[in-house]
């Protein structure tokens, strides 16, 4: 499916708008108790925190994966930026599976509300692994998916 000029400026619109609605005052809110978990867990390494998120609901991948930034420094800023990247490619995968079910003007459309809901960017705001692995984040992903294997040819198909 191919996308039109102004569709590709659109989404380049809505990204940044979302990315600065994001990246605004990431680090001047107040630690919440469950970001200082956050960092605790991801600060004692890679080991560590498989073996205390072992019986959490949420699992190792983000404290794993927050381990890195915190290498960079301790700040509440760079605490939050793996949640706020992340947030943002969230809304890429919206778009790609919106326009895949419903088309490009619709994909734009579904894409602008989640950019605007209060609580995408709130929770994208926080150090915390809401938009890494979660089912929410699998199920805007799981459609695009879908449909690229759907659409890809095997590499042993004669087709």
């Amino acid at each position: 499916m191919t996308q039109s000029v102004g569709a590709r400026f659109c989404l380049v619109l809505i990204l940044l708008a979302f990315s600065a609605l994001v990246f605004h005052g990431l680090g001047s809110e107040i630690l919440w108790n469950d970001e200082g978990l956050s960092f605790f867990i991801a600060k004692a390494g890679v080991r560590e925190a498989l073996v205390r998120v072992a019986r959490d609901v949420h699992g190792p991948l983000y404290y794993a994966m927050l381990a890195a930034p915190l290498k960079f420094g301790h700040d509440l800023f760079t605490l939050r930026v793996l949640s706020a990247v992340a947030a943002i490619t969230s809304l890429a995968f919206v778009y790609l599976s919106a326009r895949a079910l419903l088309g490009q003007g619709l994909g734009l459309l579904a894409t602008t509300l989640y950019a605007i809901q209060p609580n995408t960017v709130e929770w994208a705001q926080h150090a915390r692994p809401y938009h890494i692995g979660t089912p929410r984040e699998r199920s805007v992903a799981s459609p695009w998916y879908c449909g690229r294997l759907a659409t890809t040819k095997s590499p042993g198909s004669k087709d």
